[in-house]
């Protein structure tokens, strides 16, 4: 009966009794929370939300991705290590090509989000996505990030066109490569 409980008290008052709903419902694989869950994923609470994410790809890593990539591009309150590490326990196999996808539909702005959790993608998935943000950008924030992904001599072209780039940032991380 824990998931009946842990469902009915979603809507509890108390941060940290709906946290550790949030976390049990995950834990019990429970679908049928799956749209409670969704919709805490757009809490204005970044630990809440983050928390429903997580909930979310402990029952169906796949299924969750469509659902928290898009807040993932635009919430600057959700731990970047936190979701790196829950992007490392669903795989590449499953997070490789929804994450790659999502970098090119989402506007060039907010890619840089995305870029960051491409350690977690197949190489093979990431370049060719890297390799057309590129183009698109001019922002030094984000051609780093670009660039981070480049491990194949096959770049080094393109790569060696951003070593006396104006920012140092994008200079250190082409001397890198």
């Amino acid at each position: 009966g824990a998931d009946v409980l842990a469902r009915l008290m979603l809507e509890d008052r108390s941060l940290t009794r709906r946290l550790l709903r949030v976390s049990t419902l995950g834990h019990l694989g429970d679908y049928d929370a799956w749209n409670s869950l969704v919709r805490l994923t757009s809490d204005k609470d970044g630990l809440l939300s983050l928390a429903a994410a997580r909930a979310l790809t402990r029952i169906d890593g796949a299924a969750a991705l469509p659902v928290i990539l898009p807040p993932l591009s635009e919430r600057d309150d959700w731990s970047k290590n936190y979701v790196l590490a829950m992007l490392m326990d669903l795989g590449a196999d499953i997070v490789s090509k929804p994450l790659t996808q999502a970098a090119l539909q989402v506007p060039i702005e907010r890619a840089e989000r995305l870029l960051q959790y491409f350690t977690v993608a197949q190489i093979a998935d990431a370049v060719p996505v890297v390799r057309q943000i590129i183009q698109r950008t001019k922002s030094a924030e984000c051609l780093a990030a670009c660039l981070r992904v480049f491990v194949d001599v096959d770049d080094l072209d393109t790569v060696r066109e951003y070593v006396h780039h104006p920012s140092w940032h994008v200079r250190v991380q082409a001397v890198n490569v």
